[in-house]
């Protein structure tokens, strides 16, 4: 600590506390997670009476106080950063992917599942009636129709994640398609644009999971396609020659 001469001879105080002509001031150290982030200042007229200890005890909770705070809002920070990264890696997927949040009364749907929903018929039935039909029988039976897939409960069931098909059956592709591909590289789109993972197209044409890999390989070579959400799409388009 500085003597009185020392602390009116200082910068701070000529330039700042001069002003108030303050002789006193007490330095509450702000601290977040045990290092020093700064200092509550709190400053004293030299007419006025010495800090009491009650009021640096004061000083000091106030000090912690807005430590919390300031954790507080760095946690929320950091919270909301790790949020972005992962909504931005479940847009990368090509998997379509509907997180419902029942406690918060919130969805997210990933890149992939919007372009699904987008493309949905406007007389067919909704993202809604698609899961509550879902949930009235095995969620993990996958009977190779409807709109849901799958659907995975998170935690205490009360937000799951469902998975969603593209709606497209191999034998709905465009004409145009079954020009450009071979039969077996047309097996293969349709159940790849459905949603179904390799592995799970390997087991239903009873192939290697290498095998697969190799015809979709070809596909997205043939179509131009970069992505299973890319190929859904141009699956789709019945116009192109």
């Amino acid at each position: 600590m500085m003597s009185r001469e020392e602390w009116q001879d200082s910068v701070v105080y000529r330039d700042v506390f001069s002003l108030h002509h303050m002789t006193g001031l007490v330095y509450a150290p702000v601290i977040v997670a045990g290092k020093v982030v700064g200092t509550l200042n709190l400053g004293r007229a030299a007419d006025a009476a010495s800090f009491t200890p009650a009021e640096l005890q004061d000083a000091g909770e106030l000090a912690a106080l807005l430590g919390s705070i300031i954790a507080g809002l760095w946690q929320r920070s950091s919270i909301e950063r790790e949020l972005s990264l992962m909504r931005t890696a479940l847009d990368l997927m090509t998997e379509a992917v509907v997180i419902s949040d029942v406690q918060q009364a919130s969805r997210y749907s990933n890149r992939a599942a919007r372009s699904v929903l987008v493309a949905l018929p406007p007389d067919g039935p909704s993202l809604d009636e698609a899961l509550m039909e879902m949930q009235m029988r095995d969620r993990t039976h996958d009977d190779g129709d409807g709109l849901v897939q799958r659907t995975v409960a998170v935690g205490t069931e009360d937000a799951f994640v469902a998975f969603l098909r593209s709606g497209t059956r191999s034998d709905e592709l465009p004409e145009w398609l079954h020009t450009l591909l071979t039969p077996r590289e047309l097996e293969v789109v349709g159940l790849a644009v459905k949603g179904l993972r390799d592995a799970e197209i390997a087991t239903r044409l009873n192939l290697s999971v290498h095998t697969v890999k190799g015809y979709l390989r070809e596909v997205f070579k043939k179509t131009g396609a970069r992505s299973r959400v890319e190929l859904a799409r141009i699956a789709a388009d019945t116009t192109q020659a």
